[in-house]
């Protein structure tokens, strides 16, 4: 009986790790991706946003977002970039030069530097951690970010990893 829960032990998969695996094709065909079929899936105007399952699920959201949006933001992936690893409130754990389908991108890991308080003055449980992928792409760029606090974040980081391996792009419309 003890080597069968053993079996059973080794055989579960992580807190997070998918059993199934859902697609999401981009309304213009800019891009497709696999997901957990069990994460939350909400569906913006330039951003796919994605949650993993239960309670504690709140505390992780990965996102895919298409930018610039507004004039407001960083004209180019390379500003956006250096505006993330420039933010006085967050420091850059890593940075690496990746592949994303094929094309040049940049990785890197973000931790905030400062305790937050929310509006009421309760803090805010941290540090908030980051992932961010960045990809020039045609007139714009693509960001694909996790965040997340505590051990939420480290168990969704593989689907993250998963998620950016298999990101599928459309070729740039000229």
């Amino acid at each position: 009986m003890n080597r069968l829960l053993l079996a059973l032990l080794v055989a579960a998969p992580p807190a997070f790790g998918a059993i199934g695996y859902s697609a999401f094709k981009h309304p213009r065909g800019d891009y497709s991706l696999e997901y957990p079929a069990d994460w939350k899936r909400t569906v913006g105007v330039e951003t796919v946003s994605l949650r993993p399952p239960g309670k504690k699920g709140d505390r992780v959201r990965l996102t895919l977002e298409r930018r610039p949006v507004g004039k407001e933001e960083a004209p180019t992936a390379a500003s956006y970039v250096a505006g993330l690893a420039g933010d006085p409130l967050k420091k850059v754990e890593a940075r690496a030069a990746v592949k994303v389908a094929g094309l040049p991108a940049e990785r890197l890991s973000l931790v905030e530097t400062a305790e937050l308080f929310g509006k009421h003055g309760q803090a805010f449980d941290g540090p908030l951690r980051e992932a961010v992928v960045v990809l020039a792409r045609g007139d714009g760029y693509l960001v694909v970010r996790l965040a997340g606090v505590g051990e939420e974040f480290t168990k969704a980081l593989p689907e993250f990893d998963r998620l950016v391996a298999g990101l599928k792009l459309a070729a740039p419309k000229k």
